[in-house]
């Protein structure tokens, strides 16, 4: 029976992966705690040891595919201090959390395993570190593939804190039952995500079937009635503040053949009197969808008066952004990525101040950590949950995938920089030397991000038990890593020499003697790393001779190179393009095309000055509206 559940499990995870990266996030009502749920992972299934000495352009060794997940953790995180608090551990699903109206406590679904290979599904109700009640249990006679679906389905505490709304397995759908004696009230089949209304006499739910429907019940042990069409449904309804109509997003894909083509999607508000519904505005017209494409996943946000709403698309080849929108006057007033285009974001959720956005970002296929993006910092500034080690290294996993993304565009390295295609050097790392990228690009600032974002998460908290062997040892790279990208050079020389410290295998020595380089030529110690690359061309190891009769008589002829050859004399004529900056050799030399050292119109050379780290070239992001004010006490994360 449980291998049986093992296999179902993987294929449910499989088919329902739009609902990963969108798992419920709630806000505690005063706005201090966001709770959440996370997949557990080994670490060896995020990232492999070593990722640091990969090229850019070269197949990661990183694994494709994590595999099914080995438990579950329910966390609850402070959104000021990033503080975290370990409320539930499970090896098996459990629910997204619902918070009791007044915060004193927390809602949650667990799956349980029976020692017979049954299992039972209960609600608990935790007002507590210690204090917790379970007020449902159900029998499952297996734990089928549907389990898998609950991290994506949330508990909803109706308003009056008399009623949880909580999903059932056995037959699937959802039970209306009293917080106090967990008495069930209602039950429904075929339901999922449920929202109260305001005032908590109505429950709006989806029901499944050939496509998704809206529907509402006027009391908890009222009789369902069909509000409207919504093709697939991804995430609870959100109601109006007077509780008339609720909003959501409608998804329906279009048949091949038919126009326009492609998944579209448009954002509804439907009244829950007479099922009315009338179109916000169409997301494909705001060319969030584009054309011929699959719609992954969408992802709303509100604030408590209905004026911003903040959109998340997850759209096969299109870049990944949050769309800040103002539904009064129906127009965008910016879009932004959390920490880059690259990256889908999903599960939305907005503080109950509207100042801070919780986020999930990464693979859809996973159910990771968040990140909180402080909304009204002039450059969204945000933090990386990371409540264990577990979600630190599934961070610095989705940061590298990222940077790995920008860093393949990395210029070709040659032996002869006038003829940059006659000889391909492997690079002995994935870190660029300064003046492959232009300093002020778009590249360079993204990986400059990736940096600073990425570079706390190696820091574990000082009362912490010490790091899993394989876990230092992912942190010791990832160090290293962010502090170059980040431009802190000294600091990249201090995590070098832990990584150097660490392992003494002289591959990795000499690798690291290229990063000492590389690091010298971004400080301008241009003879440092000029010394540098020489002692590492008396490594190179020396091609195989042979001797051949020819024509003219015996030839002594080399094989073929060996692989890694030449990156000590691209590490010195990088190292004198620096020093022609520096010394300023002769106007006449900067367009001198004889002279590959200092032609400074080649592509990727730096512009400006390139040794000031903290200089900005980007544009600051636009401030609200004069006629919209900031808000007064603005916490900073």
């Amino acid at each position: 029976m449980r291998r049986t559940f093992l296999q179902a499990l993987t294929l449910a995870s499989a088919l329902a992966i739009g609902g990963c990266l969108h798992a419920p996030m709630p806000w505690s009502p005063d706005g201090k705690w966001v709770a959440y749920v996370v997949e557990v992972r080994p670490v060896d299934r995020l990232l492999k040891a070593g990722w640091l000495f990969e090229s850019p352009t070269a197949p990661t060794t990183a694994p494709t595919n994590p595999g099914r997940p080995t438990g579950y953790r329910l966390w609850a995180s402070r959104g000021d201090s990033g503080a975290s608090v370990l409320l539930e551990e499970s090896k098996l699903p459990l629910t997204a959390p619902g918070w009791s109206p007044d915060g004193r406590a927390l809602a949650f679904g667990r799956v349980v395993a029976e020692p017979d290979g049954t299992g039972r599904f209960e609600v608990v109700v935790l007002e507590g570190p210690d204090r917790r009640r379970v007020v449902v249990s159900r029998p499952l006679a297996e734990i089928g593939a549907e389990a898998a679906r609950l991290p994506g389905q949330a508990i909803a505490w109706s308003p009056d804190g008399r009623y949880l709304a909580v999903p059932q397995l056995a037959p699937m759908g959802l039970a209306i039952v009293r917080v106090d004696n967990g008495r069930q009230v209602n039950a429904i089949t075929d339901a999922f995500l449920p929202s109260w209304s305001p005032d908590g006499s109505r429950l709006a739910f989806y029901r499944r079937g050939t496509g998704d429907t809206l529907n509402c019940i006027d009391s908890p042990a009222g009789s369902p009635r069909l509000l409207a069409e919504v093709g697939q449904a991804g995430q609870a309804a959100a109601w109006t503040r007077d509780g008339l109509a609720v909003v959501l997003v409608a998804r329906k894909s279009v048949p091949r053949g038919a126009e326009p083509p492609g998944d579209q999607a448009e954002l509804l508000r439907v009244r829950v009197d007479n099922g009315l519904a009338e179109t916000i505005f169409p997301l494909s017209a705001d060319a969030v969808l584009g054309r011929d494409r699959s719609v992954e996943g969408v992802s709303l946000a509100f604030d408590s008066k209905g004026d911003n709403l903040f959109c998340s698309t997850v759209v096969e080849g299109t870049p990944h952004e949050i769309t800040w929108y103002h539904p009064g006057e129906k127009a965008v007033y910016k879009k932004f990525s959390i920490i880059d285009y690259t990256m889908p974001m999903g599960s939305l959720s907005l503080s109950p101040d509207g100042q801070t956005l919780a986020v999930r970002v990464g693979s859809i296929d996973r159910i990771s950590a968040p990140a909180l993006c402080d909304l009204y910092s002039n450059d969204q500034r945000s933090r990386l949950l990371a409540p264990d080690d577990t979600s630190r290294i599934e961070w610095i996993a989705t940061l590298v995938a990222a940077a790995r993304g920008t860093l393949a565009a990395l210029p070709t390295a040659s032996t002869d920089p006038k003829v940059p295609a006659t000889a391909r050097l492997d690079r002995p790392t994935l870190l660029p030397i300064l003046g492959e990228f232009e300093w002020n690009s778009q590249a360079s600032y993204r990986l400059r991000k990736i940096g600073r974002m990425g570079r706390p998460l190696c820091d574990r908290p000082a009362e912490a038990p010490p790091a899993a062997p394989e876990v230092a040892a992912l942190l010791d790279e990832a160090r290293l890593f962010f502090d170059y990208l980040k431009e802190d050079y000294s600091a990249a020389l201090a995590s070098l020499e832990i990584l150097d410290g660490r392992d003494g295998s002289p591959d990795v020595k000499t690798r690291l003697l290229a990063v000492r380089a590389q690091i010298a030529i971004a400080q301008g110690k241009v003879e440092r790393a000029q010394h540098t690359a020489t002692y590492l061309k008396e490594l190179e190891p020396r091609p195989a001779r042979r001797v051949e009769w020819t024509s003219e008589g015996y030839k002594v002829t080399d094989t073929e190179p060996v692989a890694g050859q030449g990156w000590p004399e691209y590490l010195t004529w990088r190292a004198s393009q620096v020093h022609a900056l520096l010394h300023d050799e002769g106007p006449e030399n900067h367009i001198n095309p004889d002279n590959p050292r200092l032609n400074f119109d080649e592509p990727g050379f730096p512009r400006g000055d390139p040794f000031v780290p903290d200089r900005q070239f980007f544009n600051e992001p636009r401030r609200p509206p004069p006629d919209r004010p900031l808000p007064g006490d603005i916490p900073r994360l």
